[in-house]
Formats: C-alpha cells, sequence, structure tokens
C-alpha cells in the first residue's frame, strides 16, 4: 500500500489541492451551526405553513417541483428555496437530462462500460451509501479525504441524496491516491481506462507546456481510447489571463474550467464563470480551457459517509469527467464499439453550449459549457440517421482527405476536427508537432472558409484563419447558402510518425456528391495555314447537380506560342440548370498575322474569370505567318474574331428585362441581352433624377449578363433603373423599394 504524506505546506507547493477554494472547516461549522439553527427557526412562522399547502401559484409550482424545496419564508417575506446542487451540476451540463428517467430517453448511467479512473489526495471511501459495490481502490488501502470523495461523489455518487446526485450514477469507479499518478496512468491506459479525472496540480507556473503537460501527452498518445480530464485551476481571480497551470496545459486533454450554477441555459448570457477559474491562453495561443462545468458550491460526498459542499475547478472537472463517461457510453451502446478520445473529445467540444459576449471560442469559456444531452444526440444521429455526423481518419504525409458535403441552406454549417497530438519537448515555445488544417470551399462560387483562430487576444473574438497552434479546429457557418461545399483536411510539413489518427465531427450538412460538370472539347479542325483560316471544335457539356448555378460562363481562353495567356477568345454567360446538357460546334477566325506555333485552346466553365468548375483543352497548330503579319495582341485587332454559339445561342437583340422580384426588399435582379460586345451604362435614379447607385459601367462581351440593384442602403420608395447600350438600347425600369 502507498503511503499518502501530507505535509501542509509542502502538500500546497508540490502537488497541492490548488483546484478547491472550499476545504470543509469542521470548527467553523460548529460555531455557523448554532446560528443557522436560529435563523432557520425564525422562517417557519405561519406563512410558510401555509405556502407549504399550495398547489397552485408561485408556491404550488415550487412545491410541485422534485429538484427544489420551500425552506421557509423569512422576516421580510422572501422565500427560501433550496435546489439540488451537485444535481444542478448536472442540469448545468444537461447530464441530468440523458440519466435514468431524463428527458432524452437514452437513461445513460455509466454502467454498461468500465473503466472509469480518479485521482486525488485521497481515495474514494467505499464504505459511502453513495458508492456501495462500485468502488474499486487500486491502491487496496484506505487513504481517504474530503476533496478524493466530493470529486469522486461529483462523477458516480448514486442519489441517495438526492442533492448528491453524480453524473455516471451506476459506474464503478477505480480510485487511487495521488502517488505516482503517472505510472499508474500507463497501467490504467493498458487495461481499458476510458475517462479520468484529476482536480489537483503539481508545481508552479502558468500556461507553459510542462514535463507534466507532456506525459500526459505521452499517456494519451499510448492509449487513443482514454479521455484525461484535468482541472484548469483556480488562480483567475488573483493573476487573471494567461493563468492556466502549467502541469495541466496538456494538448491532449480536456482541461475544464468552471462557471456558476446554470440550471436552465437559455444562451450565452446563462453562463457566468467563476470568479476564480484560472484563464488561458497558454503560452503558446493555444485555447485552454477546453470546456466548463459547475464548480460553485457544489454538494457532494464526504469521508466518513458524509456530504460537504466545495468549490473550484475541482469540482467542475469530476462534473466534466462523468459526463464523458456518459459520452462514452452512449456511443457504445449506438455503435457496438468504444470512440477514439479524440473522438469523444471532439464531440464534446463541437456540441458545447456558446458562451461569453462572442461567437466562438475565446480563453475564459474555451469552446463553452459541455452539453451531455447535445454529444448524446448527436451521436444517436450519428448511428440512426447519417454516419456523416462523427467519424475517424488517417491522414498520411502528402495526403489530404476530402469529403462533399450537401447543405440545406439557412442554419449553420460547423465541422470540427480533433487529433492527439504526438507530445513536444518540455518548454517547447510551440507545443502542436502535427499541423492539420480544416478548410470548407462552396463549390458554385468558391469562396473558402478557414477555422477559428485568436492568436493570442483576449480582448477581440474569435476570427477566421490559419490556426497554428491547436489540435482542435473548428469551421462554423452562419446561415450557410444551400448547395455543395467540399471539407479538405490537410498538413503542413511533414507528420511525425508519418501518419496521424483524426476525428471529424460535422453538423448542418449530409453526405454529399461533386455535382458531375462534364466539359469536353473535340477538335473538328485544328491545323490553320499561314494566310488564316477557322479554328473549329465539338463542345460537349453536362451538368447533374440538384441546385442551378447562376452567374456562370462558358470561355475560351489560350496560351499563345511564346507561352503568353490570352482571352477570353469567346464568353458565353448563363446559368447552369440542373440536368442540363450542351452539344455544339463553336467556330473561330484565326487571322493570317496570328503569329505561327502550337497554341493551347482551353475551354472553361465557372464564374469568369476566377472561379472554374471545370475546364478541357486541346492543341492548335498554326504553319507561319502571313507576309506582313505582326506578332502580338493580334486577336484584340482584329474585329472578325467571333464564335458561332451553336448550342451556347448568343442572343438575337438587344433586351433588357423585368426585374424580379419588384416590389423588392433588399434586392432585385435583372438580365441584359448583347448579341455582339458592346458599352454598356447600367445606374438607379431616384424620383427626383438624382444618382443614388451605378450597377455596370464598361463593356460587356456577347451574351447574357445578370445584374442586382441592392437596397439595403436606400429608403423606400419608387426608383428607376435605366439602361444604355449606345446606339442599340435606352430602356428604362420602375423599381419600388419596400422595408
Amino acid at each position: 500500500m502507498k503511503k499518502l504524506v501530507i505535509a501542509g505546506l509542502m502538500l500546497l507547493l508540490m502537488v497541492g489541492l490548488a483546484q478547491s477554494t472550499d476545504v470543509t472547516d469542521y470548527a467553523k461549522l460548529a460555531e455557523l451551526k448554532a446560528e443557522f439553527d436560529a435563523r432557520w427557526a425564525s422562517w417557519q412562522g405561519p406563512e410558510y405553513e401555509a405556502a407549504k399547502l399550495a398547489t397552485t401559484g408561485f408556491y404550488g409550482e415550487i412545491n410541485a417541483d422534485p429538484n427544489a424545496e420551500l425552506m421557509g419564508i423569512d422576516a421580510d417575506g422572501n422565500p427560501i428555496i433550496y435546489y439540488l446542487d451537485n444535481y444542478n451540476a448536472g442540469l448545468s451540463t444537461r447530464t441530468n437530462r440523458v440519466q435514468p428517467g431524463g428527458s432524452s430517453g437514452y437513461d445513460l448511467n455509466g454502467s454498461t462500460i468500465s473503466r472509469l479512473y480518479h485521482w486525488d489526495a485521497g481515495t474514494a471511501y467505499s464504505g459511502h451509501t453513495e458508492f456501495t459495490g462500485r468502488v474499486v481502490n487500486v491502491d487496496g488501502g484506505a487513504s481517504n479525504s474530503d476533496h478524493g470523495n466530493h470529486t469522486a461523489g461529483t462523477m458516480m455518487a448514486s442519489g441517495v441524496n438526492g442533492s448528491a446526485k453524480g453524473m455516471a450514477i451506476g459506474a464503478t469507479i477505480y480510485t487511487s491516491n495521488w502517488n505516482n499518478d503517472e505510472s499508474e496512468m500507463t497501467t490504467a491506459g493498458s487495461n481499458g481506462a476510458k475517462v479520468s479525472t484529476h482536480s489537483y496540480h503539481s508545481g508552479s507556473g502558468f500556461g507553459q507546456y510542462s514535463t507534466r503537460a507532456r506525459d500526459y501527452d505521452l499517456v494519451s498518445n499510448a492509449a487513443p481510447y482514454y479521455t484525461i480530464c484535468l482541472s484548469a485551476g483556480n488562480a483567475g481571480g488573483d493573476y487573471g489571463w494567461d493563468s492556466i497551470n502549467s502541469s495541466n496545459a496538456a494538448k491532449n486533454a480536456i482541461v475544464v474550467g468552471a462557471v456558476n450554477d446554470v440550471p436552465n441555459y437559455t444562451g450565452p448570457g446563462s453562463v457566468s464563470i467563476a470568479s476564480f477559474s484560472s484563464l488561458g491562453p497558454c503560452d503558446d495561443d493555444r485555447i485552454k480551457p477546453d470546456i466548463v462545468g459547475n464548480g460553485v458550491n457544489v454538494f457532494s460526498c464526504a469521508t466518513g459517509g458524509g456530504y460537504t459542499t466545495m468549490s473550484g475547478t475541482s469540482m467542475s472537472t469530476p462534473n466534466v469527467a462523468g459526463s464523458s463517461f456518459l459520452v462514452y457510453e452512449q456511443y457504445y451502446q449506438t455503435h457496438g464499439s468504444y470512440p477514439w478520445a479524440s473522438t469523444v473529445n471532439g464531440t464534446i467540444i463541437h456540441t458545447a453550449l456558446e458562451c461569453g459576449s462572442w461567437t466562438g471560442p475565446d480563453y475564459k469559456y474555451g469552446w463553452g459549457l459541455m452539453d451531455t444531452e447535445g454529444a448524446a444526440d448527436l451521436i444517436e444521429y450519428d448511428a440512426s440517421v447519417d454516419d456523416l455526423a462523427i467519424s475517424e481518419h488517417y491522414l498520411g504525409n502528402g495526403t489530404e482527405y476530402e469529403q462533399v458535403l450537401e447543405v440545406p441552406g439557412g442554419g449553420v454549417l460547423r465541422a470540427t476536427i480533433c487529433w492527439n497530438d504526438p507530445a513536444a519537448n518540455s518548454g517547447a515555445a510551440v507545443a502542436l508537432i502535427n499541423d492539420l488544417d480544416i478548410r470548407i470551399t462552396e463549390i458554385s462560387s468558391g469562396t473558402t472558409t478557414m477555422p477559428w483562430v485568436l492568436n493570442g487576444s483576449t480582448s477581440n473574438p474569435a476570427s477566421h484563419g490559419d490556426n497554428t497552434a491547436d489540435n482542435v479546429e473548428q469551421i462554423y457557418i452562419s446561415g450557410a447558402d444551400a448547395g455543395a461545399y467540399t471539407l479538405t483536411v490537410s498538413h503542413k510539413g511533414t507528420l511525425q510518425g508519418g501518419i496521424q489518427a483524426f476525428s471529424l465531427i460535422i453538423t448542418g450538412a449530409t453526405d454529399g456528391q461533386l455535382p458531375e460538370i462534364s466539359l469536353v472539347l473535340t477538335p473538328v479542325s485544328n491545323y490553320i495555314m499561314p494566310g488564316g483560316g477557322t479554328l473549329s471544335y465539338d463542345v460537349d457539356f453536362s451538368y447533374n447537380g440538384a441546385n442551378p448555378i447562376p452567374g456562370s460562363s462558358y470561355w475560351v481562353d489560350l496560351i499563345l506560342p511564346n507561352g503568353n495567356s490570352w482571352g477570353p477568345l469567346f464568353q458565353y454567360n448563363f446559368t447552369i440548370n440542373p440536368g442540363q446538357t450542351i452539344s455544339t460546334t463553336l467556330n473561330h477566325h484565326i487571322p493570317g498575322y496570328a503569329p505561327g506555333g502550337t497554341y493551347t485552346v482551353i475551354g472553361k466553365v465557372g464564374t469568369y474569370p476566377g472561379t472554374v468548375l471545370v475546364s478541357d483543352e486541346f492543341e492548335m497548330v498554326k504553319f507561319g505567318t502571313a507576309p506582313g503579319g505582326a506578332n502580338g495582341s493580334w486577336l484584340e485587332s482584329d474585329p472578325s474574331i467571333a464564335g458561332d454559339g451553336g448550342g451556347f445561342e448568343l442572343p438575337e437583340a438587344y433586351t433588357l428585362s423585368e426585374a424580379y422580384p419588384n416590389p423588392f426588399n433588399p434586392s432585385t435582379s435583372f438580365s441584359l441581352q448583347l448579341p455582339e460586345a458592346a458599352d454598356v451604362s447600367i445606374a438607379v435614379y431616384n424620383v427626383s433624377g438624382r444618382l443614388v447607385s451605378t450597377v455596370a459601367d464598361g463593356r460587356f462581351q456577347a451574351g447574357s449578363h445578370q445584374f442586382s440593384v441592392d437596397g439595403s442602403n436606400l429608403a423606400a420608395g419608387v426608383y428607376f433603373l435605366r439602361a444604355i447600350v449606345p446606339g442599340q438600347l435606352s430602356e428604362v425600369r420602375k423599381l419600388a423599394l419596400v422595408k
């Protein structure tokens, strides 16, 4: 049996219970007992007796609430109501909803899986009525402490006393004191540990990647199904930012901060950080804490079978650890296998409830308040509806993972990657070793969104950029447009070990397929004599996507014999519609003075000029230049170069469409048809004739062109749209903006 050495100051300096700000003081409790007894008696008057009998109204609701009790009414008429305190820890993280009898119907209690571990200053007392038959003392002897019993109870007390009900109320706990804990963790990992809680730290310093943090990461890498939960510390009140205990600044562990009780989450304003909770960032700008849980005035078990109240990240950590064990259980029950720790960690982070003043992570609340029900719901959805939601992958050196997403539109598209990163050297300025990158690109627009980054800022909200600090990355797109997107995961540099496992969690999308856009160019006549001739080729185009792609073009660029690019030789603007096919022949006149040599003819479909959805190419050869010909920008000088539109039919007349919708708010669209290239001027005027917006002013290729008018910054009223094509068209459309 190991011996627990407690030597006052040495304990605090070396391996102190720094996370616990409230340690039971029995002498003070005796003094307070007399005071509280007298006050209690003063609350039990006639008004209280009447209120206890109420069945309707405010007191009727309190009397009917199984989680609350009216204790008295004070001299000023104020009701004294007690709520189940440690049960409120379960309320804060919505763990109560997944427990037996909870609203979710999952009935999770931790009894169907094994290996929930607990290290503390002392072990859990196996004789406590809350633990009966569910404690394995790994140390083989008794070394109980109030703190150890409290943290164990928060994880798995059965709820004999309803106010002390834990998270995994049917789980068996493997308990040890903290002597030689790192060695014991390796044994636990070998024995299939799923979750462990550590409500303590060692040494001093804040935010550094320490030897002990490295040790935790070494264990997690060797035992990839093992989630380690560490307390962030209680130095926030004294030191403010950058106060995460260095010993617990591990990358792969869940580092837990503390918040005040959240009996009913209604939004970020429902959550307030505990005054003592340590804050990030780490010295290398990593986001810590990872998650927050209830850590204030938590009522749980004590030595000798009693109960006590404590506060600290020591209390929020077993709140999260016990809840995490239920996340493992939910995954096992729905999938029939155990998830990686990175999958559990990533799912908890992905489903966390938003906290703080801004959307996205911060250095106070991390990724948010743990939502056990939200994590369980997502796991159930992954198992029964769409297995895209949670998945596990490997990334090799020089490779890239790609997933096509179909987004219904209007909601939040969120994707999170999480990986157990290799341990860095102790004291490393940058702890991240294998830097993975997640990106999401909207196929129709080519717009790419990057993950959240904080870059060490405690005063600014998270922004989107290249995250080079964290082994968790998340992309958040609010109001994502409907359509297809590509999600990619790649890496920088060379992966240590040659391969990196990662977990991917996605919500707001379903498994999609890349729209099959096919473009095939087949030359018919692509050899041109020195005197000039006709370049002729067949175009076959098809699209089987589910959504139209407006604002698209087919255009032709050339690479000249000297290697320079020129174009477009031809451009046709159109909307790509589902099921659309085009088969046609295009002819382009090539003048005699065009330079001789080999050309590359490139046909492209996309949004001109920057986004190319599909392309094809072939070579054209011109056998010399006609006498007197000139090299250079020959195509620009010859007005006879034009395309026979074929399937890409050019308009037959200059036409301005009606605007739709009209009336409109905030925008309306219209089209202009040009049978030939022309100068175009389009403007919007108010009823006084004053110019309020220039829509277009320049030269446009032949084809159908789409335009829009944005009325966001205009007052409601009547406006006039005027389009002018010199010598060809001058027309006006009346617009009505309503607000």
